[in-house]
């Protein structure tokens, strides 16, 4: 096929430079990195490797974290640090907001409007209802399409029918 065979070769704790992380952290080999990613996690191979997973799991998600862009997150990819954080695990069961009572939608919506501020924002901010799907996607396994409407409605607001449409938030609905 041509060309010069090469060999490399390295301690593989000093050549580990990336993590992927899926079920389990996969890690990226480059013989010769420049750092290595036990030096960012600030541990040694050897201590990261005696660790149990949920320990392991702490360096992988700072990491994560911090090479996120402005604006973005990881929303799956929780702590676990007590009951709490496992009750905020992402289910495999996925509902629709529109499918729920609607006892349960005006709860949702709620806590949503309390825990999400940003939904309040100028109506040119893009992104104002994210952390609301965010929030009733990762704490209650909700997938809710179109927040917009939950907030403001104003496509459907009929001003001689003070019950519907309008800025629900205004309204305290």
């Amino acid at each position: 096929m041509g060309g010069v065979p090469e060999v490399k070769w390295g301690r593989y704790e000093d050549c580990v430079m990336h993590v992927r992380t899926s079920h389990v952290p996969r890690f990226e080999v480059e013989i010769g990195a420049e750092r290595s990613l036990f030096d960012l996690f600030g541990i040694s191979y050897d201590e990261f490797r005696k660790l149990p997973m949920r320990e392991k799991m702490r360096y992988i998600r700072d990491y994560a974290r911090s090479r996120l862009k402005a604006g973005e997150r990881l929303w799956w990819i929780e702590n676990y640090d007590d009951a709490e954080d496992l009750e905020r695990a992402l289910p495999l069961e996925v509902r629709m907001y529109t499918s729920l009572s609607k006892p349960e939608k005006e709860r949702l919506r709620a806590e949503a409007a309390l825990l999400c501020p940003a939904i309040v924002r100028t109506g040119q901010d893009r992104h104002k209802y994210d952390d609301a799907v965010l929030f009733m996607i990762t704490y209650h396994g909700v997938l809710c399409h179109q927040a917009r409407d939950l907030f403001s409605a104003g496509s459907v607001a009929v001003p001689e029918n003070k019950e519907r449409g309008g800025k629900y938030i205004i309204k305290g609905a």
